[in-house]
């Protein structure tokens, strides 16, 4: 059984371009989604999913410096990358997690993944509703489940954001992994505009380069809740 994990990532994000070689601290976050995803020991083997075309040719350089694998596909249609990255390393299992979460918890995934593989669903995720702060999201999901995504969903926004018609299809077995809710829904630990970067980069002072955990990062903003003021203005989109 290979369990992969996809880092989808591209340089023309369109409200923080190039947001994924910003630096916190010694590493650029594509490096800390490195770090992250090695530290999950239930995964494989880790590839990056990035579009066509030599405006990420950033992306290929520091990923072939790390060693980890790229995969070209369609820009706007990440559902279609994703297969294709799918089937390119074979997978069994695909762990779906963004680029702009740069702090995410390993071992949150692992828990995500044994759950549902285990259980023998279809998908399986953290944020089905959202219940840890935004930023330490992931999805799993079988080869099956997405070559059947990739064959029938044809909506836009659903192949763009990959998993919107496996979560609303009622066939799939689904399971969720629930967090602590509350207040901690409103936190915003990832990057999409200047002022949520302002916030990682005072975090990552925090951390002092130590690998983060759901645990560390609570600890943090609980005993010093004037770091969360920094981008509470910011939305998801």
């Amino acid at each position: 059984m290979t369990n992969l994990l996809i880092l989808q990532a591209r340089m023309t994000s369109t409200r923080l371009p190039g947001k994924v070689l910003m630096k916190l601290g010694k590493l650029s976050v594509m490096e800390w989604m490195f770090r992250f995803g090695k530290g999950i020991s239930l995964i494989d083997k880790i590839c990056v999913a990035t579009p066509y075309g030599d405006a990420h040719k950033e992306i290929h350089e520091i990923s072939k410096k790390c060693g980890i694998p790229v995969i070209e596909g369609p820009e706007q249609d990440v559902l279609r990358r994703f297969a294709i990255a799918a089937r390119h390393f074979n997978a069994n299992n695909i762990l779906r997690v963004t680029t702009d979460c740069p702090f995410a918890d390993a071992e949150i995934c692992n828990l995500v993944i044994k759950a549902m593989i285990d259980g023998a669903y279809d998908y399986a995720c953290n944020n089905m509703p959202p219940s840890f702060p935004h930023g330490l999201d992931c999805e799993v999901f079988t080869r099956e489940t997405l070559e059947l995504a990739d064959k029938f969903a044809t909506e836009a926004y659903d192949r763009e954001h990959v998993t919107p018609w496996i979560r609303r299809n009622e066939d799939f077995r689904k399971f969720n992994k629930e967090g602590p809710g509350g207040e901690y829904v409103k936190w915003r630990v990832t990057l999409d505009t200047p002022k949520d970067f302002e916030m990682l980069t005072v975090i990552e002072a925090e951390l002092g380069g130590r690998a983060p955990s759901f645990e560390m990062l609570n600890d943090i903003l609980i005993n010093k809740p004037n770091i969360l003021e920094i981008n509470s203005e910011s939305q998801q989109r």
